[in-house]
């Protein structure tokens, strides 16, 4: 998730998990933002 600045926040979501949901924010770095970037790009080189 980019949250400005030049950071992004790690999340994961288990949407099926009973009784409901589960989320997990980690704190914005600038370490989640090139992951984020490394892993944007990875996907749209696969795909076109």
């Amino acid at each position: 998730m980019n949250t400005g600045f030049g950071r992004a926040r790690y999340s994961t979501v288990r949407y099926y998990s009973k009784p409901k949901p589960f989320i997990t924010l980690l704190r914005p770095t600038r370490a989640a933002y090139w992951a984020k970037l490394a892993f944007e790009k990875y996907w749209l080189r696969s795909w076109f």
